[in-house]
């Protein structure tokens, strides 16, 4: 026997299809709003509330006319930051500088940026993606010692990374090297870490001996969250560095 549906049934059905994509629609908006903040959550939990308590009064907010970086001090008036934070810039010109903590001014002088810098363009900058700075009269005992990686840095080793995203607020986030090398680039390491623009320049510290193994450079343009990061044994093979300042590896 054939069942005919008459019009008023296939009204009732029509209005209990909409009703049910009309849920399924609010369901999907719910998620929508609430997956970024359940991502940030996570991010907040992994990356900010693991990080160990410490003394970051040695991260610096550098602007320049490019913007704000982050820096950090290597020495009683020696700072490091990225070459690319000086972009249109050059030695002997000044920036201003404040510390975490302190809200003092200062003023540095840009002290060196190796000439390989200059001289290549794209992902080869990577490879000298540093500069130091010197400040103009004020002296400082708070700096971050230097670690060479060589010999002393492994993958899954968990790290910090302070500095200013943004160029306005302070940050301090936990993280690991996932790669000893970022592609082909042994000079640089591959890390994952809550990092964000402004962050540049900034320090990567070994979490367990709170000392410097890198300087932050910057992201990995086609893998979100992927970062990458100089190592200090980069600076410490600079010969025209070295004729500048003494900077102290361990």
């Amino acid at each position: 026997m054939r069942i005919f549906i008459g019009p008023q049934q296939r009204r009732a059905e029509r209005i209990e299809i909409e009703a049910k994509l009309k849920g399924v629609k609010v369901a999907l908006i719910i998620v929508t709003m609430a997956l970024p903040l359940a991502l940030f959550g996570i991010m907040k939990w992994v990356f900010v509330e693991n990080v160990p308590k410490g003394d970051y009064s040695a991260v610096a907010m550098i602007q320049t006319v490019n913007g704000g970086c982050s820096g950090f001090l290597v020495g009683k008036k020696h700072l490091i930051t990225a070459a690319h934070c000086l972009d249109l810039m050059q030695e002997g010109d000044y920036v201003n500088l404040t510390f975490e903590g302190n809200p003092q001014e200062y003023t540095a002088t840009i002290l060196h940026i190796p000439n390989e810098y200059r001289e290549t363009t794209g992902d080869e900058q990577l490879r000298k993606d540093y500069a130091v700075l010197e400040l103009d009269t004020a002296t400082f005992d708070n700096y971050f010692p230097l670690q060479l990686n060589q010999n002393s840095t492994d993958l899954t080793d968990p790290i910090i990374v302070a500095g200013y995203p943004g160029g306005a607020t302070f940050s301090v986030a936990s993280g690991t090297v996932t790669g000893l090398r970022w592609r082909s680039f042994d000079e640089t390491l591959q890390i994952m870490a809550g990092a964000w623009p402004g962050n540049s320049g900034g320090p990567v510290i070994d979490a367990e001996t709170n000392k410097v193994i890198g300087i932050l450079n910057g992201g990995d343009p086609e893998m979100l969250g992927m970062l990458i990061s100089l190592k200090i044994d980069v600076l410490a093979n600079d010969i025209n560095l070295s004729k500048k300042v003494e900077l102290n590896y361990e």
